[in-house]
């Protein structure tokens, strides 16, 4: 590994890029872009517990290409966190409320694990609205008790007690090379999970992973083979959060998808090796 300090900011050095607030539908909504207006729009969409920063080595190297978002989802990051459960749907009509808000009226969708199981329910209710998407750690096909236990574990024990000890054993996680989850990165999910009402919101954040919810929820089989839209899946063999078998098997439903293994990474190869994921997915979503 290079010797060189990483940061959100030096992920971010050399690109033009904004923060903002939008009401989506009610929901106040926090958002990083970066990109020229008229260029094709590029959503970003992070997982269970997660935040727009996530997308810091993406963000920029996108932008040269498309107009990109990287928001807060609702009850998560620093967007409105409303006192009810959060499901799907509610994920969905919130990328819906935040293209309206933005008058974008067609975007890709890059989603890593919930977010990428948003994309794939927002790609088959919202077909004339989505273009490609991009699946990075692919979730939404099945029930695993034991992870479903563990992530409401991880992730509500840090919002309920946000030591830098129980935030970077939990991100430490997410990669399979420690070294790179940078200090800085840890250091935001920990200010995030500081903020006031966090604590509380984590648990309807964390509904999916209650096994009567996730099942009325999960995309069926004839469902993944209705998908319209061109998808490109990326698994990784060395992710502790999901199993590289579904991966390879939403890759074997979608019709015409496209199945990237990735080796040596964990359930973030987008920041674990952007200088990888950054070109295999703008070559997709331009066409290649």
């Amino acid at each position: 590994m290079s010797d060189a300090y990483r940061s959100i900011w030096t992920d971010l050095a050399g690109y033009a890029f904004d923060q903002g607030y939008v009401d989506a539908g009610g929901i106040k909504t926090r958002y990083l872009h970066a990109g020229t207006p008229g260029n094709p729009v590029l959503l970003m969409l992070h997982g269970t517990g997660s935040h727009a920063e996530i997308f810091s080595a993406n963000l920029g190297p996108h932008s040269a290409h498309f107009d990109c978002y990287a928001f807060d989802f609702v009850g998560n990051g620093r967007s409105d966190k409303p006192d009810r459960d959060l499901e799907i749907a509610d994920y969905v009509d919130h990328v819906r409320a935040f293209m309206d808000a933005n008058n974008i009226r067609r975007a890709h969708l890059l989603g890593v694990s919930l977010g990428s199981w948003v994309a794939a329910r927002f790609a088959l209710s919202h077909a004339d609205r989505a273009a490609k998407f991009t699946m990075v750690a692919p979730s939404g096909k099945v029930s695993d008790p034991e992870r479903m236990k563990r992530l409401k574990a991880t992730r509500g024990g840090s919002a309920a007690d946000p030591s830098w000890t129980n935030i970077r054993t939990m991100m430490d996680r997410l990669v399979h090379d420690k070294t790179a989850m940078f200090d800085d990165m840890v250091g935001c999910r920990q200010q995030i999970y500081r903020l006031p009402g966090m604590k509380e919101a984590m648990p309807r954040a964390l509904a999916l992973q209650e096994p009567d919810i996730r099942e009325r929820n999960l995309i069926s089989d004839a469902d993944w083979q209705r998908i319209a839209a061109p998808a490109l899946v990326i698994g990784a063999l060395n992710d502790h959060d999901a199993d590289f078998s579904d991966a390879k098997d939403i890759a074997g439903l979608i019709p015409g998808s496209r199945l990237v293994t990735m080796a040596g990474v964990g359930h973030w190869p987008h920041l674990e090796r952007p200088a990888e994921f950054n070109p295999l997915n703008i070559e997709f979503l331009l066409g290649g």
